[in-house]
């Protein structure tokens, strides 16, 4: 998986640890978005959650081209050869805040890749913020982690001229990538928009406003109210950020995962049972949502599962949990599946089995074919 492709870059990076450092585990958060220089400080806090010993943690500062930043932190150098731009301890229990500054005339902007030894025992965070002459911050952006997905929605809003939406994307995987952006308002394409295709580096980062000609200027001064634009790549996932402003100030928005929608159906001795799927991924992989069957007509099962793309041959893996209100008999039904492309139109094809909470099968295999609908 691109995780574990990461994992042994970072280990190749790290060749004067000791020989066993194969064996350790490590996590990676990713922020999207930071700026410093030109007035603006970025502040990086990390901290460990959990109550383990004490952990290395590397933290890799990104350029637009995926190049390490040139930055001041905590008034030393970051490193531009190291292969990470800095590198700390942190105890059990512990909180560390990092200042990244810059040249006061000379504004930076990038993303963030943290990696620690171990699993998941870290919270992160950043804002930038910038003061007046009298040291009072003016506009403060906070800025959380994400985990990487395939397809991101974000709120465009245009009550005045001064309101402005723009869009932070990191690739946090060592290849190019390509992302398209797409604006539509009331279920339509904006009038006077055409998708547009970005290519961006390895490791690098991507920042752009709606009303910029690269975007969508050529249709932002006929636009107003609410929009959303639809951020997606067919091949790689990548984690972004909105960030809106208004008059002076500048505030960051959350990007929802785009939820997915499929059409299922799985062949008995009666014939087709038709069903639907709708849900939206954890990490790009995993994902949770819900099934609407024959027997659940007016309501929905919970639905859990995985699709995972980068294996070869590709696998995929579903099931939902149920209970007979009869008999109080409990289960789960189960999915198993490959999947592919019918044209450009994603499908899975497998087979559907119902257990018994003792292992029996109370029914199946059945064939099930189900087919992407967005």
């Amino acid at each position: 998986m691109k995780i574990r492709i990461q994992i042994v870059v970072l280990a190749l990076i790290f060749s004067f640890m000791a020989a066993n450092a194969w064996a350790i585990s490590y996590s990676w958060w990713r922020i999207p978005h930071l700026a410093y220089g030109g007035g603006y400080t970025s502040y990086l806090t990390i901290r460990e959650i959990n109550g383990v010993p004490s952990k290395q943690v590397w933290v890799y500062l990104y350029d637009d081209d995926g190049k390490f930043l040139a930055a001041t932190v905590d008034g030393s150098a970051a490193s531009t050869t190291a292969g990470y731009s800095f590198t700390f301890t942190l105890g059990t229990h512990q909180e560390k805040t990092f200042a990244i500054t810059g040249s006061a005339s000379d504004l930076k902007v990038g993303s963030v890749q943290i990696a620690a030894e171990g699993l998941g025992e870290l919270s992160s965070s950043l804002r930038f913020t910038t003061k007046d002459g009298a040291g009072n911050a003016t506009d403060v952006v906070g800025i959380l982690p994400s985990e990487p997905n395939f397809n991101w929605t974000v709120s465009v809003e245009k009550r005045g001229s001064t309101d402005y939406t723009g869009i932070a994307i990191q690739n946090p995987w060592t290849s190019s990538m390509n992302v398209t952006v797409d604006f539509y308002q009331n279920g339509s394409r904006v009038p006077g928009t055409t998708t547009r295709t970005f290519t961006i580096p390895g490791s690098g980062h991507l920042a752009k406003f709606v009303h910029e000609t690269v975007l969508f200027g050529d249709a932002w001064s006929n636009f107003s109210g609410i929009g959303t634009l639809r951020i997606a790549s067919a091949t790689n996932t990548f984690v972004p950020v909105a960030l809106r402003g208004d008059g002076s100030q500048y505030s960051s928005l959350s990007a929802d995962v785009g939820a997915q929608y499929w059409t299922m159906y799985f062949t008995t001795s009666s014939g087709n049972q038709n069903c639907t799927w709708t849900w939206k991924t954890v990490e790009g992989y995993t994902f949770i949502g819900k099934e609407n069957n024959p027997d659940n007509v007016d309501n929905y099962v919970k639905l859990r599962g995985v699709m995972a793309t980068d294996l070869s041959p590709q696998y995929f893996l579903a099931e939902w949990n149920w209970r007979n209100s009869s008999d109080s008999s409990e289960g789960v039904t189960i999915f198993q599946g490959v999947p592919s492309k019918e044209g450009s139109t994603d499908v899975v094809n497998g087979k559907r089995w119902m257990y018994k909470s003792d292992g029996t099968i109370l029914n199946g295999p059945y064939t099930f074919k189900a087919t992407r609908v967005y």
